[in-house]
């Protein structure tokens, strides 16, 4: 009986404590999100020079903004190789009014697919 008590009291302590400390912490806040998603994909005889550029910039104050950018490439000429090329620039500034600097989060995922079929 006693451990439960001591536990009921911890729980009690630990529960108080954020009780009074919750209203006088700030929530927290994002900086800025860039993120571009590509897909490249040949199918045919003859592979594809697939080629990418992706250029993600912005200010050092930015702050709670998204930008995302997609892109889709599909080249299905069977008989000739072929070439695919993804160019994108995001470029984002804001103004950030908690001061607080927050680094802004990049991100590019470009997926490549050359499908080689045998001609018939």
């Amino acid at each position: 009986m006693f451990k439960l008590t001591g536990f009921a009291f911890s729980v009690l302590s630990f529960s108080s404590v954020f009780t009074i400390v919750l209203p006088f912490v700030q929530p927290a806040q994002a900086g800025c999100v860039q993120s571009h998603v590509g897909v490249q994909v040949k199918i045919g005889r003859h592979g594809a020079q697939q080629t990418d550029d992706v250029n993600q910039t912005g200010g050092k104050a930015c702050f709670g903004n998204v930008q995302h950018t997609r892109s889709v490439q599909v080249d299905t000429d069977f008989d000739n190789p072929g070439k695919q090329h993804q160019q994108v620039h995001q470029h984002m500034e804001g103004e950030n009014p908690t001061g607080v600097r927050t680094p802004t989060i990049r991100n590019k995922n470009i997926r490549k697919f050359n499908i080689r079929i045998p001609g018939y």
